[in-house]
């Protein structure tokens, strides 16, 4: 009995585990990272070796690095009436965006989207610099919250977030917030604005979140998976339960 135990208990943690790797590799997608490391570059050295690289903050030198990826979230419509509270109305947009440095020193930034297609393309190049200068100070937890109507971006780690332009940190008030602190500011600011054709995004004209049909179907796969190995597991057990009280 023991043994069986054992092997149920071990079958299970594997399963949990490996969903849990699956989840942690899906924060920056691979094809996302294979966009990035292919195109950002050319894109990049095209408009340095064009005829006006000062109007992206460039000079002609061709020593481009970029930063880490940063993903993108937006806010879903229901976050916007308070339907759904805190971070659990907050929405991956599939976007992801990095600083770009010369000569060491962030003067823009570029960014990648998941296409209607499911291939990763160029989303936007070309970023104030003001905005620039903060999104390298970002650390490594944190990711950004973007509303495109009124051009609100903000720091967000899951639980706080924080104006990262001029227009998120005048509407905050504050250095920062606490998630349903800033919905209460959101609802607010919205109330009676959001109509049932706004999009996912609920602020017409905003980046609209869109799923991974890949990721979810592997959710759906180690879900099936984990019940029905704890039902094969239940079986055995109250079988070999049966059995003893026969002897």
């Amino acid at each position: 009995m023991k043994k069986l135990m054992m092997v149920c208990t071990l079958l299970l943690s594997i399963l949990f585990t490996s969903f849990h790797a699956s989840a942690a590799e899906t924060e920056i997608p691979k094809g996302a990272q294979d966009f990035a490391d292919t195109h950002f570059k050319n894109i990049v050295l095209d408009t340095v070796k064009g005829d006006t690289p000062g109007s992206f903050n460039f000079t002609p030198s061709e020593n481009i690095t970029f930063g880490p990826l940063l993903k993108i979230y937006v806010m879903g419509k229901d976050f916007y009436v308070g339907k759904k509270k805190g971070s659990e109305g907050i929405v991956d947009a599939n976007e992801y965006i990095s600083v770009v440095y010369q000569d060491g020193k962030p003067v823009n930034a570029i960014s990648t989207y998941l296409n209607e297609a499911g291939a990763y393309d160029l989303a936007i190049f070309g970023y104030p610099y003001e905005d620039v200068k903060e999104l390298a100070k970002i650390k490594e937890n944190e990711s950004l919250l973007y509303n495109m109507e009124n051009e609100l971006w903000f720091v967000y780690n899951g639980k706080k977030v924080k104006g990262l332009n001029k227009a998120g940190k005048d509407l905050l008030k504050t250095q920062e917030k606490s998630i349903e602190d800033y919905q209460s500011v959101i609802v607010d600011m919205y109330e009676g604005k959001v109509g049932t054709d706004t999009g996912q995004d609920g602020a017409k004209g905003s980046i609209l979140a869109q799923y991974n049909p890949e990721n979810n179907n592997l959710l759906y796969t180690l879900y099936g998976a984990v019940a029905v190995l704890g039902a094969a597991c239940a079986y055995l057990v109250i079988k070999n339960r049966k059995l003893k009280a026969v002897k």
